[in-house]
């Protein structure tokens, strides 16, 4: 027993590890460009959901997705109803991704792998093209990985200990959901966890209704995990995240209330692979797309009176702008985002520079006390940029890149 959970722990960690590289690799290939996706997308709500569909299909996580809507929303670049709409389309591609990894594709692993392998040793400093190739990588390791954990795990189905310990939370739908939401932030991927819980159902260990009791506190853990990442932001981010919150939470208690009808309809739509599980996934994204799509707008205006901004919100001179701690991941936002903060910073001093004639001319105190305040800022400023670069992995830059932090 002890060594078939040494195995699965291992398949699973196998499993995060790839999700994380194929996330990152496309992220640092693509994300530029999706960012940019996302900011022209917002003129109406099905524009907006579209644009969070396409973009979460490439990054794979609709995590990553919800927090550049929330930077972006810090920033006042995109409106709480547009960024709202986009996270909404988020929930639902991350569901299309599940539907595709839980096939047996067990036959493009190697292919996958060693298609990547060959391509980071050859565009080893190519920047895209090596994004590229750690994404392909870490495709092949999660299907190794969902192969290893149904291998694994089959010893399991006729433990005559484990109904035992999994009663408990059948009979307990709330401690189920609660258990899976912890899960879920501890692996911080609602994607892995609900493929986990599909791995596992498709084994036999975990029947249908506790999978599905399951996948809604993966899909509520899901939304926990932007929302404590962005708890300490600025009004505007929080809003984002607490609507997804909202959105989640109340779609997990309707589910909750009908699950039992639920169990007998999927039972007829899946089949012994864990298909039941992720067909269910869908449903509950595409019922919560369903409901607040068209009530998005209400949400919005909700979200805005449940979280008022701070006074400090208000008085940012003296705080970085520009500085996206999410975007940290990829070196080529991080750096673009470090420019123009500089640039920031070198309006100021021109600022500053101006008034200190205006100043010394007319002898105007008051100036010279609002330049000094200044040269505070910017010392301020100066600092974060310094301490921000410092954070920008070396190592994961191309040689453009690297030149470019050099000028910053």
């Amino acid at each position: 027993m002890t060594l078939i959970l040494l195995h699965i722990i291992g398949a699973v960690s196998l499993l995060l590890w790839g999700t994380r590289m194929l996330k990152n690799g496309l992220t640092r290939a693509y994300a530029t460009s999706l960012q940019q996706v996302i900011a022209k997308s917002t003129s109406n709500r099905f524009k907006a959901f579209f644009a969070g569909f396409g973009v979460t299909a490439l990054l794979q996580s609709s995590t990553a997705t919800t927090m550049i809507c929330a930077s972006f929303a810090s920033k006042d670049m995109i409106g709480t109803t547009a960024a709202l709409a986009v996270i909404i389309g988020a929930d639902v591609s991350t569901t299309i991704v599940a539907q595709v990894l839980i096939f047996d594709l067990s036959w493009l692993t190697p292919l996958l792998l060693c298609c990547g392998v060959i391509m980071h040793h050859k565009f080893e400093h190519a920047g895209r093209k090596k994004h590229i190739a750690r994404a392909l990588i870490g495709l092949g390791l999660v299907l190794l990985s969902l192969s290893l954990i149904k291998q694994s795990a089959a010893p399991l189905s006729a433990s005559p200990t484990l109904p035992i310990i999994l009663s408990p939370l059948e009979s307990e739908p709330l401690l189920a959901i609660l258990v899976a939401a912890t899960i879920t932030w501890v692996l911080h991927s609602s994607l892995a966890a609900v493929l986990i819980i599909a791995s596992l159902n498709a084994t036999g260990i975990l029947n249908l209704h506790l999978g599905l009791l399951l996948v809604l506190g993966a899909n509520l853990g899901g939304a926990l995990i932007p929302y404590a990442m962005t708890f300490k932001d600025s009004a505007r981010a929080r809003r984002i995240t607490m609507g997804n919150m909202i959105m989640r939470g109340s779609c997990v208690l309707l589910a909750l209330i009908i699950v039992q009808l639920l169990i007998s309809v999927f039972e007829d739509f899946g089949g012994s692979d864990g298909r039941s599980i992720v067909n269910f996934h869908m449903f509950f994204n595409i019922m919560l797309a369903v409901i607040y799509l068209p009530l998005v707008k209400h949400l919005a205006n909700l979200v805005k009176k449940l979280i008022k901004r701070r006074p400090k919100d208000e008085n940012e001179g003296v705080k970085p702008l520009y500085l996206d701690e999410t975007a940290l991941g990829s070196p080529t936002i991080a750096l673009a985002s470090a420019a123009r903060e500089t640039l920031r910073m070198a309006g100021i001093v021109e600022e500053m520079l101006k008034n200190v004639m205006t100043a010394l001319k007319a002898d105007d105190e008051k100036l010279i006390a609002d330049i000094s305040k200044s040269d505070d800022t910017v010392d301020v400023l100066h600092n974060e940029i310094k301490l921000y670069l410092t954070r920008v992995t070396e190592e994961s830059l191309d040689p453009r890149e690297s030149d470019r932090f050099v000028q910053i």
